[in-house]
C-alpha cells in the first residue's frame, strides 16, 4: 500500500475515530492481542504491532472468516 492509498481510505473516517488494528490467522482461527505504535523516524509511515497472547477466534470471527474465505474463492 502506499501512503497516498492510505489517506484516501482514511478520509473515509472520521478524524476523531479509533484506528483499530487486529492481528489473527483466520485459517488457524487464532487471534492475538497486541499493541501498536508508529515509528516517525523511518522515512515513511511505519505502523509496529507488539504481539502476545494468542486466543481462539470466537463464533463471531469464525463465522466472519468463513464467509470471507468463500468470497475469495468466488473472486
Amino acid at each position: 500500500m502506499k501512503t497516498k492509498e492510505l489517506i484516501e481510505y482514511l478520509q473515509g473516517f472520521d478524524a476523531e475515530s479509533e484506528v483499530v488494528v487486529i492481528a489473527a490467522n483466520p485459517k488457524e482461527r487464532k487471534k492475538y492481542d497486541g499493541e501498536m505504535f508508529g515509528i516517525t523516524d523511518g522515512g515513511q509511515p511505519i505502523f509496529c504491532i507488539e504481539i502476545s497472547n494468542e486466543s481462539d477466534l470466537n463464533e463471531k470471527e469464525i463465522a466472519a472468516a468463513v464467509q470471507d474465505e468463500r468470497e475469495a474463492e468466488q473472486e
